[in-house]
């Protein structure tokens, strides 16, 4: 689907908006960590906010499936997102504009600069929509959209990055972009991130770009594989069983767009809708098996 230029910088300004009210719900904002780390990976994403049309229809949603919590804030403008009792997201309203749904998941990326990172993107050919700006409790940030067209922000977390550790079931495992030029996006990425690429023998596919910071992985880079998919950072989910889990979404007003099946990383990933149209992932890890 071709977006006309008018509705896509109306649908980037509502996003925009979006995800700086996410950012920017005063006092109540909670901090990326609850408690200082004092520990900081560039190149590491670290917190997940998601945008959707109807927030009571995603915590039904979202807890059915993962048992998440939410948490209200006082102005009613932001959700906080918890498992197992710690904050692991955030969820805004945005209201659909043009009958197209702009409901998604917005990653944010740690970086050393907001400002540096910002400048650099911007040379590079990315559209800034919100400038770096400070918040209080939060940390510095800025939101991007790379030359592709998809959308993150970038962070200086001021109470530190959640530390490397393995990720529960229920929790963020990966972060995948989803581009129709690969090559064109891994080297924008480069340039701003400290991302070192995998070797081939590495990658987890073929065609698939792996980087890494700290010599640890940090995200993938993939080619669309499907026509009118916009550019867009994917998100996945870990879990003990993605099969189980596909087959709890349409109960829940969500659609299974790739259910889990052997000839795709061998069963243990599925590719999920939410009732507002933000798509995430599924990921069983380690594969049984050895699939890929």
């Amino acid at each position: 689907m071709t977006i006309p230029p008018r509705v896509r910088a109306g649908l980037l300004g509502l996003v925009a908006a979006a995800v700086a009210a996410c950012a920017s719900s005063g006092p109540s904002v909670i901090p990326i960590t609850p408690e200082p780390t004092g520990e900081y990976h560039p190149g590491k994403f670290v917190w997940y906010d998601l945008l959707t049309e109807d927030v009571d229809r995603a915590k039904r949603f979202y807890g059915g499936l993962f048992g998440w919590e939410f948490e209200d804030n006082a102005d009613d403008d932001y959700v906080s997102i918890l498992h197992q009792g710690r904050p692991i997201a955030g969820m805004a309203l945005v209201r659909r504009q043009e009958e197209i749904s702009v409901s998604q998941w917005v990653s944010w990326l740690s970086v050393t600069d907001v400002d540096v990172a910002t400048e650099r993107a911007r040379a590079a050919g990315a559209e800034i929509l919100r400038e770096p700006r400070e918040l209080e409790g939060r940390g510095r940030f800025a939101v991007i959209t790379d030359p592709q067209g998809a959308l993150f922000a970038v962070i200086r977390s001021s109470s530190g990055d959640p530390i490397d550790a393995e990720p529960g079931y229920g929790t963020w495992f990966w972060t995948e972009l989803w581009t129709g030029d690969v090559q064109a996006s891994a080297s924008f990425y480069r340039d701003f991130t400290q991302w070192q690429r995998t070797t081939a023998e590495e990658a987890v596919l073929e065609d698939y770009i792996v980087f890494e910071s700290d010599d640890s992985p940090r995200a993938g880079v993939v080619e669309i594989e499907w026509e009118g998919v916009r550019p867009h950072w994917l998100p996945y989910i870990r879990v003990q069983d993605p099969t189980a889990i596909a087959a709890q979404v349409e109960s829940l007003g969500g659609q299974v767009l790739v259910a889990p099946a052997p000839d795709v990383r061998g069963g243990s990933v599925g590719l999920i809708l939410d009732p507002s149209g933000a798509v995430f992932a599924v990921q069983q890890w380690p594969i049984e098996g050895g699939g890929s």
